[in-house]
């Protein structure tokens, strides 16, 4: 497999339980698994305690190696690729070794009981060097090293070696591990960010995991070539023995990996935030005690009619009444026949009101006062689009048309500027036939 195909992103796995219908059945195993947690904690208590008493050249532990290795010949290191946190125990069980201390993912306890050092407590590359090779000359066990530095899926490819361990001996053992459950429950090995706790607990939780681990023939460093140039060949040699890519990245790699996730989560999270710590908006869906009028445009426009016809009815009570019939004219008759009860408002003056009158129109306003003096009261109702006529007996109107009406307690005056107009009522009759003007008595 090429290692150019690969993104780090496949060489890691981000959840750790399934989704679906495989969560769903989990939740039916559960008690089952946290009866085999318990039973194996205290299964390892007693493991754990052995190994504390047993030395590693033990006899029965030497049994566990002869077992495990038929009689194979270990070198004095021993590498091998990393999948969990717990790779080191299983190779502990198989095959008895130390490990640096700083190197071991376990946690300080468990560094003791498997007998791990820390070379005499000096970091510094040369006195380590130099510690470890005295310290494996006078030890039966070999020296076992995860030179990926850090855990992978185990499904796409191998980091990059660090080439620290190659420096100390010519010649190494590669040892390849893969690691196997069963697919149901389907609990992934190991994540991104597990840690060794983690692994620990889905590890007893689960009913068995198989750890395969297969030695490789050992390698021999060449005179001429380097230590980097050796340590890619055995990476090459393991990923090509596990069908995988040797890739060049590496756990620094991983680290910056996971920063960039939790960078990524912590600006999704501040941006949910925002948005829901932010004002909302204002729309024009945004409801209204009247719903219908002001989510319909249409309605709005009805509306503005019936008010052009009817100027005292205040808009929200005409709105109300259209929301309901839908329609002007039942909405114009409820109101004049005073099912649509309202408190009249002022109506606003007109713009020729404002606006001062030429001679001719003087006349003609002192005119239709001398005209209207005997007149008790009047009301005059300005339409555009709808002509109507008022009766106590009696409403009729027509479309398309613009009337003005007076009307008092003895007559009505009623001009048309359309023909075609019909007037009904009770004890009402049109005296001319024209559409040019016309009086309704009672």
């Amino acid at each position: 497999m090429s290692s150019e195909n690969v993104e780090i992103s496949e060489l890691f796995n981000l959840h750790r339980l399934p989704d679906g219908f495989s969560l769903f059945f989990l939740l039916f195993y559960a008690p089952i698994g946290l009866l085999l947690v318990v039973v194996r904690v205290f299964f390892s208590l007693q493991l754990m305690l052995m190994s504390f008493i047993l030395p590693k050249d033990s006899f029965v532990r030497s049994l566990d190696k002869m077992c495990a290795c038929n009689d194979f010949f270990l070198d004095q290191i021993v590498v091998c690729n990393n999948i969990t946190h717990l790779d080191n125990v299983a190779m502990e069980i198989a095959v008895p070794s130390i490990m640096y201390e700083y190197m071991s993912p376990s946690p300080w306890l468990i560094n003791k009981v498997l007998g791990y050092t820390t070379f005499g407590g000096t970091k510094e590359k040369e006195n380590l060097n130099s510690r470890v090779t005295q310290l494996l000359t006078e030890i039966d066990v070999p020296l076992l090293v995860f030179p990926e530095e850090s855990t992978t899926n185990g499904q796409k490819g191998v980091l990059k070696f660090n080439p620290w361990c190659f420096e100390l001996y010519r010649t190494i053992t590669p040892v390849t591990l893969e690691v196997k459950r069963p697919s149901f429950p389907d609990i992934t090995k190991s994540t991104l960010s597990s840690s060794w706790c983690s692994d620990l607990f889905w590890f007893f939780f689960v009913p068995y995991t198989q750890f395969h681990i297969r030695f490789l023939p050992r390698m021999d460093r060449n005179h001429d070539q380097s230590v980097e140039e050796f340590s890619q060949e055995v990476q090459k040699a393991i990923a090509t023995s596990l069908h995988l890519s040797a890739t060049e990245f590496t756990a620094q790699d991983k680290n910056a990996y996971i920063k960039h996730l939790q960078q990524q989560q912590e600006e999704e999270a501040a941006r949910q935030a925002r948005q829901a710590t932010a004002p909302p908006t204002l729309s024009r869906h945004t409801s209204s005690p009247y719903p219908a009028p002001s989510r319909d445009t249409r309605l709005l426009r009805m509306a503005q009619q019936v008010r052009e016809v009817l100027p005292q009815v205040p808009i929200d009570v005409i709105q109300r009444d259209l929301s309901k019939s839908r329609c002007v004219d039942t909405t114009i008759s409820n109101i004049l026949e005073g099912r649509v009860p309202y408190t009249p408002e002022k109506p606003p003056q007109s713009a020729t009101s404002s606006t001062s009158a030429t001679p001719e129109e003087s006349d003609d306003r002192r005119s239709q006062k001398e005209e209207s003096d005997d007149r008790r009261s009047q009301k005059e109702v300005h339409g555009e689009a709808w002509s109507l006529m008022y009766h106590p007996h009696t409403i009729t109107y027509t479309c398309n048309m613009t009337l003005v009406i007076f009307i008092s307690e003895r007559k009505s005056m009623i001009s048309s500027e359309t023909q075609g107009v019909e007037f009904t009522g009770a004890r009402t009759r049109r005296d001319k036939a024209d559409g040019g003007g016309g009086y309704i008595h009672t």
